[in-house]
């Protein structure tokens, strides 16, 4: 094999027979077969035709008509197979592509959002109008509550642009089987303890008592 072609493309081993019948092949779904590949191509009924003629045969597995072995040439499953995983890279980019999109477009819905909440709390809770000497104080067409709403769905937003958690997690702690943790009380050994360190922790305690 070259490296200036393929697999799945035409080989200099190929003639414009071996390669359209290749073709066929390639175009069925795993797991493909040879002798259906010839029924396709040459139209022949299932009941008719239970195995490929020796050529077909030798084109699949990378050989002359003789059935000697081409030198580089790969068998119809490996050039297949490379196809495949062609696709396969191919639909991984597509998606990259398409979740670096939808990032963006998040990114940017969380920035709007982010500005309209600051635009909301830059506005008094009240409206104050003055009719006929009297002040009148009506509530605002929004709540404090209506702008934090809007900066945690833009907090959201923007978390799972940058991919990381929307919610804060709470870690809890606890001993086996999930019971509480139990804990041993000891009293302090002052054994080890100086008589001028005595003195001292007794007017410590002395100095907090009183």
């Amino acid at each position: 094999m070259t490296d200036e072609h393929n697999p799945w493309e035409r080989q200099p081993w190929d003639t414009s027979a071996s390669f359209q019948a290749f073709r066929v092949y390639l175009e069925q779904e795993a797991p493909r077969s040879v002798v259906e590949a010839y029924r396709q191509k040459t139209g022949k009924e299932k009941a008719k035709v239970s195995q490929a003629p020796g050529g077909w045969n030798n084109w699949a597995g990378g050989k002359d008509y003789k059935g000697d072995p081409i030198p580089d040439a790969l068998p119809w499953a490996k050039r297949a197979e490379a196809w495949d995983d062609h696709l396969a890279e191919q639909d991984i980019l597509k998606w990259e592509q398409r979740r670096a999109e939808q990032r963006e477009r998040e990114w940017g819905t969380s920035n709007t959002l982010f500005d309209k909440a600051q635009q909301m709390l830059k506005f008094p809770v009240v409206e104050t109008t003055t009719k006929d000497g009297q002040t009148i104080v009506k509530p605002a067409k929004w709540t404090f509550r209506d702008a934090a709403a809007i900066a945690d769905l833009a907090s959201k937003l923007a978390r799972l642009a940058a991919e990381m958690e929307t919610e804060k997690r709470k870690t809890e702690h606890s001993g086996p089987d999930g019971g509480p943790i139990v804990t041993e009380e000891r009293k302090p050994d002052l054994s080890k303890l100086s008589d001028d360190e005595l003195r001292s922790l007794r007017d410590l305690h002395t100095k907090l008592e009183g």
